[in-house]
């Protein structure tokens, strides 16, 4: 009964780290006296073996040194592992649920290779099956399979290639829980996920100790390239009125494409193509500038002409510059108009974005006076804008600051439109002089406009070029921006490639909605805010928020450390919402509540606030 495996030949070696396991979060919960027995190099065999064979992973540190208390207390390593089998960790590999048939079955496919027969599987899940049956505890069965290992070697016929997989996988573990490249974590799965790749090809052995000896710097990469990418969705600006679009990761991309799109369609150079090489884009530029150019000087002639046409209706030359100086002010007030009426949109839009959702929805357009019902009001008395200050204002501390840039913006704008409007009226006031002898003829104010609509004819041809640069621009920095997230994406990709290669399952980004699996997830912040359902439910779940983290026991973001970065646990009602400051002030953000580029917010549905803690970066539940 039970022929199954075989003892590596090998000694093994843990550590001694037993002083520390008052620090350590216990794994067994035993309760120990003071050390009375000495740890022997056949306890430590059987410590590797144990957690290779039951649990598929390596002890680390932690762990590691609570085995090492365990044997120095006088327990044996039957009684540790049948201690061990009552244990969450154990019972959620090896459920309580199970049948005879589905333990024996889970067990021998952890513990066998590829390549052993399917037959000798069979046969060792019918062995521990009927030991089951006889009575025998799981914890039994395990037992002695360990004792039964020392009877087989790498050149067994039907269990060789077995043994040579679980010397490999021992070889890691001690790796892992030792010297250099040892993991100081409780975190299962970054224990279970380098040895979990393991065979009995000795090969395996030096990939899966580099890529858990690299795994924080594989954690902390994959979470920088995605707070990058986060980072710069959030600060484009695609339409261009000043304001971010507040866009994720998310839907970056499909933004930027269509972005892309909309730009290149805005270039009508003849011959110009996004498709095009760089040289053939470049020649239909030339070409059309210089027909441009060509029309400029054309049109600049035709002054000349109305000039001289002028002349003959009597028009001095006096008259023709003041004419030209008026036409000026008109077309510079006009512009001024434009300016402010751009500004004064950008104003209104940051008052509005830092309102909530209820309170953006109902935010007021500015009317042609430029008031903004609730926030400005136009003074009867002195004729300007200022702020409301009705029993009805919207004004408050948070957003006063924002409401007196949107006055003055405003103010900016009315005074444009009254310099527009004395431009014009000046203008009509001199054309009207003009011909106050010949009336109701206008043969001068027919010529001088003339020259006006000939000057408009060079100033159309002459902004044609700067058109075509503006729009290749343009388009230009919208490429760059899809530019810009192929590279950040690819940054992405390698990094999560480093964790499959290296045999560990690629966490999960933190953003939107999300409902954790049965699984153990990992889950990375990258300053985005989300949901997570069913955290900690099922699984040993736990978030990476990086390292050089602290949790702020007030939980209140009011009273945050400005020169810190911090994590807060904030009860919900029955969820928690897990702040992440991005900077160390970031709990001082005035919007920190709703989550901005300073602060993420995560919330974790049904769980207890006071159950989660912060370890090596990660957050977790507490056992």
């Amino acid at each position: 009964m039970l022929k199954l495996l075989a003892r590596p030949s090998q000694h093994l070696r843990i550590g001694h780290v037993a002083a520390c396991c008052a620090q350590w979060q216990r794994l067994f919960d035993f309760q120990l006296g003071a050390p009375k027995m000495a740890f022997t190099e056949q306890n430590k065999a059987d410590a590797y073996l144990f957690f290779v064979l039951a649990f598929n992973a390596a002890p680390g540190t932690v762990y590691g040194g609570q085995i090492v208390e365990a044997y120095e207390s006088g327990m044996t390593t039957a009684e540790i592992v049948a201690e061990y089998t009552t244990k969450e960790q154990f019972l959620k590999l090896y459920p309580a649920s199970q049948t005879n048939a589905e333990f024996a079955t889970s067990l021998v496919n952890t513990v066998a290779s590829t390549l052993t027969a399917a037959s000798v599987k069979a046969a060792a899940v019918a062995d521990i099956q009927a030991a089951l049956t006889a009575g025998w505890t799981k914890a039994q069965v395990i037992t002695q399979i360990l004792g039964n290992l020392a009877k087989k070697n790498v050149a067994d016929a039907e269990w060789g290639t077995t043994v040579a997989q679980v010397n490999n996988k021992v070889a890691v573990a001690q790796a892992l829980t030792e010297g250099a490249k040892a993991l100081n974590t409780t975190d299962v799965t970054l224990l279970q996920s380098p040895v979990k790749t393991v065979t009995q090809d000795p090969a395996t052995v030096a990939t899966a100790i580099k890529g858990a000896g690299d795994l924080a710097a594989k954690l902390d990469n994959l979470l920088a390239t995605a707070k990058d990418k986060a980072t710069f969705a959030a600060a484009l600006d695609l339409d261009g009125n000043g304001v971010a679009d507040g866009l994720t990761s998310a839907n970056v991309q499909a933004q930027v494409t269509a972005d892309v799109t909309a730009k290149a369609g805005l270039v009508t150079v003849a011959g110009w193509a996004v498709a095009n090489t760089a040289a053939v884009n470049k020649a239909a530029v030339d070409a059309a500038k210089a027909t441009n150019s060509a029309a400029v000087a054309v049109a600049e002639a035709q002054v000349l002409v109305k000039q001289a046409d002028a002349k003959t209706a009597g028009v001095t030359d006096a008259q023709i510059a003041q004419s030209a100086a008026l036409t000026a002010a008109v077309k510079a007030t006009a512009d001024n108009v434009t300016l402010a009426a751009a500004q004064q949109a950008v104003a209104h839009a940051e008052v509005k974005a830092s309102l909530s959702a209820a309170d953006q929805l109902t935010f007021p357009a500015v009317a042609p006076t430029g008031e903004v019902t609730g926030y400005v009001k136009l003074n009867a008395g002195t004729g300007k804008l200022e702020l409301d200050t009705s029993a009805a204002t919207k004004v408050t501390a948070a957003n006063q600051a924002l409401v007196s840039a949107l006055v003055a913006k405003a103010q900016a704008k009315l005074d444009a439109d009254t310099a527009s409007t004395n431009a014009v009226n000046a203008k009509n006031t001199f054309t009207t002089s003009l011909d106050a002898d010949v009336a109701p003829l206008t043969p001068k104010a027919d010529a001088i406009a003339a020259i006006d609509t000939a000057k408009a004819a060079v100033l159309t041809e002459q902004a044609k070029n700067p058109a075509i640069d503006k729009t290749l621009a343009a388009y230009e920095a919208a490429k760059a921006n899809n530019d810009k997230l192929v590279v950040l994406d690819k940054a992405i990709a390698d990094a999560e490639k480093a964790f499959t290669d290296a045999g560990f399952t690629k966490p999960v980004e933190a953003t939107g909605a999300l409902v954790a699996t049965a699984g153990d997830d990992t889950y990375f912040a990258v300053g985005a805010n989300s949901t997570i359902g069913s955290f900690g439910l099922l699984g040993k779940d736990s978030i990476y928020v990086g390292k050089g983290y602290e949790v702020n026991a007030s939980a209140d973001l009011k009273k945050g450390d400005d020169s810190k970065l911090e994590v807060f646990f904030k009860v919900n009602g029955g969820n928690t919402d897990v702040y992440i400051e991005q900077k160390a002030f970031g709990s001082s953000d005035a919007t920190a509540a709703a989550g901005n580029a300073n602060i993420a917010k995560i919330t974790l549905t049904g769980v207890v606030a006071d159950k989660l803690v912060l370890k090596d970066g990660f957050v977790t539940i507490a056992a």
